[in-house]
């Protein structure tokens, strides 16, 4: 009897415990067309959030965006370079008197290459006979109804406000190159590299931020 009693002693502790994982693959990167090459592959960053009894959260678990700002600080990016093949993994462990779930967030790292230049004459012919498919300068567009906020690697946050006519919101501002951005709108984040010359159209389709490629007009 004492030998059943011990064996339970050791054994309920862990019938009472589980782990459970959930693994998924999605991808929020919208590569330009311009070469890259891996420099970092499975970079990540984790938060922990806990509930004693399960019942009581000490530190809760502030969404995707948090989770972005974090893994751009522990991998500083280096000059065109960007996060492609986000996933996003959760992992619920389950103790006797104490719940845990850790978010982790992953990428790859790769930097974008300059395509080589003609030379001058061949590229002046070029540009006589062939239209531009982006509009020249640095600047990038990125058009959104409601309140649109866009943060790019090494720039400040810039925010888009509706005009009252059309609703929609308008954020124009310049890159040297290729970068990995953030487009928020409401709560929704989607990661994206933008290019120097684009134009962007963006949307919240239910939890999903939508952009597509504006052609010019010009």
């Amino acid at each position: 009897m004492r030998g059943l009693l011990g064996l339970m002693v050791l054994v309920i502790p862990f019938a009472a415990s589980c782990i459970s994982a959930n693994t998924t693959f999605r991808d929020f990167s919208d590569l330009s067309a311009s070469p890259y090459t891996y420099v970092h592959k499975n970079a990540s960053f984790t938060h922990t959030t806990s509930k004693a009894l399960c019942l009581f959260r000490s530190n809760p678990f502030l969404g995707a965006g948090p989770l972005y700002e974090s893994l751009h600080r522990q991998y500083q990016l280096g000059p065109n370079e960007a996060f492609i093949n986000q996933r996003f993994d959760t992992v619920n462990k389950f103790w006797l008197f104490l719940c845990e779930t850790d978010y982790t967030l992953s990428a790859d790292i790769v930097r974008f290459s300059h395509v080589p230049q003609r030379s001058t004459t061949a590229q002046t012919k070029t540009q006589q006979s062939i239209a531009p498919s982006k509009p020249a300068g640095k600047a990038v567009t990125v058009v959104a109804p409601g309140v649109v906020q866009v943060k790019c690697h090494n720039k400040a946050s810039i925010t888009g406000r509706p005009n009252p006519t059309t609703g929609k919101s308008t954020v124009r501002f310049d890159l040297p190159g290729p970068a990995s951005c953030q487009i928020q709108i409401e709560e929704q984040v989607l990661q994206a590299v933008l290019s120097p010359g684009e134009s962007r159209l963006c949307y919240l389709d239910n939890t999903t931020v939508i952009c597509t490629d504006v052609v010019s007009s010009q």
